[in-house]
């Protein structure tokens, strides 16, 4: 039985062979409609592509993906939604090397010696989240868009003179989310707040949407509490704090790289369930603290799906030539104990 091809598919449809391309492969250029007409009577006849013919016909791309993180549980997602955009393009000859380096290890002068030697291979694209943004790291980050090569910037938004393009949760949206839900579930309004002390865009947009928000719902910030990257640190400010301030406390917001840990010393010390508590983001621990009822809610960042977008929107950028806005921004989502089940684990869909 002969093979069906895509100029079968374009006859039945009276399209050209071109158009059929451009919908089997999620290019550019096809309306919504008609791609979905191409692709349904594409199966209905049979066609199966030959990716490998297509992928010896493209030019390879190749990125190189740099992760410098902190929080293992947080940015192994990153990377697991970088692998399974991968997966999906792999067959059309794409190319990713993956450099992994964890700030307890390395400092940022390693993180800026590896973009200096990507740049001398002359990739087609690099993408990178970084825990830190410094000026060392962004300037390191310039060099490579100066020598003509496009960056995605993964979860923050790195502070370089020329343009890149990212992904990375609207941490605006997410502060204000936080501001409201507390507004709705206290009484007195005295909000508590721990602020992450990373200089990252994320978090810089995620306070100032929170304050903005409590500011307007008229909420008592009576404390802010740098954590300086110890949750256990924290935890010891706002304890001198209640024993100390006549305000009673009804709400705490905790927006910070070390959430996780910061509500385990709450659990370790009986606060927990003592205070109504929005985190910012997802861990085992808060996953099950969120379960068992002790926790209120937590603002979903999706770091999967930031890995995922950023890979597959810069692959299209240098491959497909495809025009995309230098911004992406992920709405954040939030999780409480009915939807928690479908989130545990930093759930992927």
């Amino acid at each position: 039985m002969r093979k069906v091809t895509i100029y079968d598919v374009a006859k039945q449809l009276g399209v050209s062979p071109a158009t059929v391309t451009r919908a089997l492969n999620n290019l550019p250029k096809v309306g919504a409609e008609k791609r979905e007409l191409i692709i349904k009577t594409a199966a209905e006849m049979g066609y199966t592509p030959n990716r490998a013919a297509t992928s010896l016909s493209r030019k390879q791309v190749h990125i190189e993906v740099v992760v410098y993180g902190s929080i293992a549980e947080f940015y192994s997602k990153i990377l697991e939604g970088v692998d399974a955009a991968y997966e999906a393009l792999k067959d059309f000859n794409l190319k990713v090397n993956k450099h992994v380096m964890d700030k307890a290890e390395v400092g940022e002068d390693s993180v800026c010696e590896l973009l200096r030697k990507i740049q001398k291979k002359e990739p087609s694209a690099v993408l990178v989240y970084s825990v830190s943004d410094t000026e060392e790291i962004a300037l390191a980050v310039d060099d490579l868009i100066r020598s003509g090569i496009p960056v995605m910037v993964v979860n923050s938004d790195i502070s370089t003179i020329h343009t890149h393009y990212f992904v990375r949760p609207d941490g605006e949206m997410a502060g204000r989310m936080a501001a409201e839900l507390l507004d709705w579930i206290t009484i007195k309004k005295n909000i508590c707040f721990f602020m992450g002390d990373r200089n990252t865009g994320i978090l810089r947009h995620n306070n100032l949407g929170f304050l903005k928000e409590a500011e307007e719902r008229k909420l008592n910030i009576v404390g802010k509490f740098y954590d300086d990257g110890s949750a256990e640190k924290a935890i010891n400010y706002f304890i001198q704090f209640i024993q100390t301030d006549m305000q009673e406390v009804d709400g705490i917001y905790i927006n910070s790289a070390v959430s996780n840990a910061i509500c385990e010393e709450f659990h370790k010390r009986g606060l927990l369930d003592k205070y109504k508590i929005i985190a910012s983001d997802m861990g085992k621990s808060i996953e099950k603290y969120i379960s068992d009822g002790l926790m209120l809610a937590t603002i979903f960042q999706n770091p999967f799906k930031q890995g995922s977008e950023g890979l597959t929107r810069i692959y299209e950028i240098v491959a497909e030539r495809k025009e995309y806005e230098k911004i992406k921004l992920i709405n954040p989502i939030i999780v409480c104990k009915s939807n928690v089940d479908f989130y545990t684990s930093f759930n992927t869909e």
